[in-house]
């Protein structure tokens, strides 16, 4: 029974300790995506355009049919697939945007956390270089800041 709490108290430690470290690197990298806020916003704003030109696209081809195959209206059905046909390319230009703004963001976030982490290297004594593989330091400032940025883009 002591074993069984003994373990249970050391996971609940794992765990908030894996959630303080999860809330530093949250905070650390909105603290680095920061400047970005108002391009970031604009994006949602597209995303929710795009978003909302999709369902229309929906709503507006069942309408077109319904006034086509019910109702026999030519008229009705041409003036709802022209309604359909703007709306279909105004959706299409908010993703667009949507997806290079977020391109945009993700690239600009990489820059400054590569920047942040060279910064970092150049502070460091000469005793870190000769301990640490210079393979694995191109590898972090290469590969390691790029899947960061990548969050950011592939939304």
């Amino acid at each position: 029974m002591k074993i069984l709490k003994k373990i249970t108290m050391t996971k609940k430690k794992k765990d908030i300790q894996t959630s303080a470290e999860w809330k530093r690197a949250l905070h650390g990298i909105a603290k680095i995506a920061r400047p970005d806020l108002g391009l970031f916003l604009l994006a949602m704003l597209f995303a929710i355009l795009a978003a909302l030109a999709t369902s229309t696209v929906s709503l507006l081809t069942g309408d077109a049919l319904d006034a086509l195959i019910k109702h026999g209206s030519g008229t009705k059905f041409k003036r709802l697939i022209a309604i359909l046909a703007v709306v279909a390319a105004v959706g299409a230009l908010a993703t667009g945007v949507r997806g290079g703004l977020f391109s945009f963001i993700g690239v600009r976030i990489n820059v400054r956390v590569r920047e942040k982490l060279f910064r970092h290297l150049l502070t460091l004594e000469l005793s870190f270089f000769d301990a640490t593989p210079t393979g694995d330091l191109n590898s972090r400032l290469a590969s390691d800041t790029a899947k960061i940025g990548d969050q950011v883009s592939l939304n």
